[in-house]
């Protein structure tokens, strides 16, 4: 019984929450999640740690070497979605797989068709938001990403930015003037 009034007070204070699920037998029972508001409780470094790493390697190995680390990071995974993206499919299937990764990767991505025929590659959530603040290279190695993935008869432009203020960061993927 304490353990529940103790649930409910932190419900109470926004700091947990609950749902009812259903089971095959019996009453449902409720299932007690933490909300954001409690993350103060339970401090996470990886923020500092990632931006002090970025400021480090910049230290040590000047932009130069900074941006071929970087260049690196995205020569690997541009490897691993070489892996997990067959050469033939088609684009639309390629753009597809591209967001389900980056779903899994926490950006919750999503594709949408524009009327001009044009495509948005949506990304609600940024892992790296706070990385990218202090290193934007980061973001152009993105969009280099995609461009590599999507094929040379494609452009990718970004066309809405979360480090300029924008709630998200959206991509356009139209056909390339070469196509």
């Amino acid at each position: 019984m304490a353990v529940r009034q103790q649930l409910y007070t932190l419900r109470d204070e926004n700091l947990a929450t609950c749902t009812n699920e259903a089971r095959r037998i019996g009453r449902p029972v409720k299932v007690w999640r933490l909300t954001p508001a409690a993350d103060r409780f339970f401090p996470d470094e990886h923020a500092e740690l990632a931006i002090n790493l970025i400021r480090a390697i910049r230290r040590t190995l000047g932009d130069e070497g900074f941006l071929r680390v970087l260049k690196s990071r995205r020569l690997r995974r541009e490897q691993l979605l070489s892996e997990q993206i067959p050469a033939n499919a088609s684009f639309e299937d390629r753009l597809a797989l591209l967001a389900e990764q980056r779903t899994r990767d926490g950006y919750l991505a999503e594709v949408r068709v524009e009327d001009d025929g044009s495509y948005l590659l949506i990304e609600n959530h940024c892992p790296i938001h706070t990385a990218a603040s202090v290193c934007n290279n980061l973001c152009d190695e993105e969009l280099k990403l995609f461009q590599s993935v999507l094929g040379s008869r494609r452009r990718v432009s970004r066309v809405e930015y979360m480090q300029a203020g924008s709630r998200r960061c959206t991509y356009r993927i139209s056909r390339s003037a070469r196509s």
